[in-house]
């Protein structure tokens, strides 16, 4: 049986005061939770924002502080990094847009306190997509060897080029040109969500208050890996909260609807009132009269609701399992044509399964 349903997990989150009475047994769960969920720190931030992080026993305080002293140190190497490669790529007249995690950085939104990253994700123009492989592979930035059919994969089909980190430092950095596939049919008008960049104040520049969440709802609702997914809806939770007005959900409303994304910020807004409790949006009835039915509420209510539920041991269920599976074959559904689909998956497979007899390195040209 799970130990905390998502709405327990979120009203941890929402108000860190009713963690207050938690016995130690619990403590230690949600300690565990968090830290698999990427929440800890940012659960030590809410705590101490609503003044109940000295109410908490000194066993929950140590690890909360922990996790708040390793995200600091991300924040400022997100910083380092970013800094690094704007001064590296106006060299070559390129001026790269940070997206999601580091956006949240840079842009010190409310969702950037205690924000794990796994990686640095910039926006280049896709006709500059050479130059700026070839700056950035001279500065010791580099890309794993993949196979001839994984670099079609990504030079061909997907929205960014192979993944690339740094030599000395290990810094994993996402060069997009695009929000979603093009291969998909559905990536949007570049144009329409770089419209609005803003500059931070290191001058790195970042997506504008309403393209900073189209974006991050985008990235939830289309991709096939949930791991995730809770927290990048307490991420949007934030982000709406501390932007909300009447001009930012006008602006939302019109760039989702510009962008053909309408269908997934009506997800969007259905989980954030059902987990985190958040008030009607002006916008829901608009999106209510075009998209509610019967399959989709299932297909909310069911489906997506359970596979955001954090996975770790302490949470996992058939429910869980079964709908994160739907997800994941619903994710690539998306990304690609039929045809194209069938044959990525039995090549995957394929390789797969000799790499998996025979070594990772079997397949490699010898």
């Amino acid at each position: 049986m799970s130990q905390f349903t998502n709405q327990q997990l979120a009203n941890f989150l929402t108000k860190p005061e009713s963690a207050i009475d938690l016995p130690l047994e619990l403590w230690a769960k949600l300690i565990l939770i968090f830290r698999e969920s990427k929440l800890l720190a940012s659960f030590y931030h809410v705590s101490k924002a609503k003044k109940c992080y000295e109410l908490y026993p000194k066993y929950a305080r140590k690890h909360l502080y922990a996790a708040f002293i390793h995200a600091q140190r991300q924040n400022a190497q997100v910083l380092f990094e970013s800094e690094n490669v704007r001064v590296l790529l106006a060299k070559i007249d390129v001026e790269p847009i940070f997206l999601k995690g580091a956006n949240y950085i840079l842009r010190e939104s409310e969702n950037s306190r205690g924000r794990i990253v796994s990686d640095i994700d910039v926006l280049v123009k896709k006709e500059d997509l050479d130059k700026v492989e070839w700056t950035l592979k001279s500065a010791l930035w580099q890309s794993e060897k993949l196979s001839d059919y994984d670099e079609k994969y990504y030079r061909k089909w997907a929205h960014e080029i192979p993944p690339l980190f740094h030599l000395l430092r290990e810094t994993v950095l996402d060069v997009h040109h695009n929000f979603y596939l093009p291969v998909s049919g559905r990536s949007p008008n570049v144009a329409l969500l770089v419209s609005n960049v803003e500059t931070s104040k290191s001058g790195c520049l970042v997506l504008g208050n309403a393209e900073s969440v189209l974006h991050s709802i985008i990235h939830l609702f289309m991709n096939e890996d949930f791991t995730n997914a809770f927290r990048d809806l307490f991420d949007i939770h934030l982000l709406i909260k501390q932007y909300e007005s009447y001009d930012f959900w006008k602006n939302l409303e019109v760039l989702a609807e510009k962008t053909k994304f309408q269908k997934e910020l009506y997800y969007c807004l259905i989980l954030l009132m059902k987990i985190f409790g958040s008030q009607e949006p002006p916008i829901l009835a608009n999106l209510n009269l075009r998209y509610k039915t019967l399959r989709r509420d299932f297909f909310i209510n069911t489906i997506l609701f359970n596979s955001l539920t954090p996975k770790h041991s302490l949470l996992n269920n058939y429910l869980n399992s079964t709908s994160r599976f739907l997800i994941f074959i619903r994710g690539h559904w998306l990304k690609m044509p039929i045809h194209i689909l069938i044959a990525h998956l039995a090549i995957k497979s394929y390789k797969g399964t000799l790499e998996f007899f025979f070594g990772k390195y079997f397949l490699d040209e010898k």
